[in-house]
């Protein structure tokens, strides 16, 4: 049994990951070609559009529209730590104590704290981000 386990997890982590990047490689030739094709007109549209701010504001706009996803991706963290972390509390309370590892309620403390840090810290990347490029992209009246 144990050989027939050894055998499926080194097919699941070692030659499915290999074909799937093979096959991810055979695709880039026809992705590159289509980007290489679409590339000059997007960059066009981008000087047109970019052309009417100043140089502070263009890095404005190249630092906080890449950090808004970020700020997401850090409260969705936040929410993903809480629904592991909260349940697992809530589900180890009911096992025996000689059958839960001395750290694992302690780790799932720690999920719940750094839950807590990044919704917080992704809350106010998100809050400061946003006003900025509010400011930015609003018309300009003077």
């Amino acid at each position: 049994m144990t050989d027939d386990f050894n055998s499926a997890m080194w097919i699941v982590s070692f030659i499915l990951p290999i074909i799937s990047l093979s096959i991810a490689l055979l695709g880039l030739p026809f992705i590159l070609s289509k980007w290489k094709k679409l590339l000059p007109e997007i960059q066009q549209k981008l000087h047109r559009k970019l052309s009417n701010y100043n140089k502070t504001e263009k890095v404005i706009i190249a630092t906080r529209v890449p950090a808004v996803p970020l700020a997401f991706a850090l409260i969705i963290l936040a929410v993903l730590q809480f629904l592991n972390s909260i349940p697992t509390l809530f589900s180890i309370q009911n096992l025996p104590a000689n059958s839960i590892p001395r750290f694992f309620p302690d780790l799932m403390w720690f999920g719940v704290f750094s839950g807590i840090i990044c919704l917080f810290v992704g809350t106010i990347l998100l809050k400061i981000n946003l006003k900025e490029l509010r400011i930015v992209f609003s018309p300009k009246t003077f």
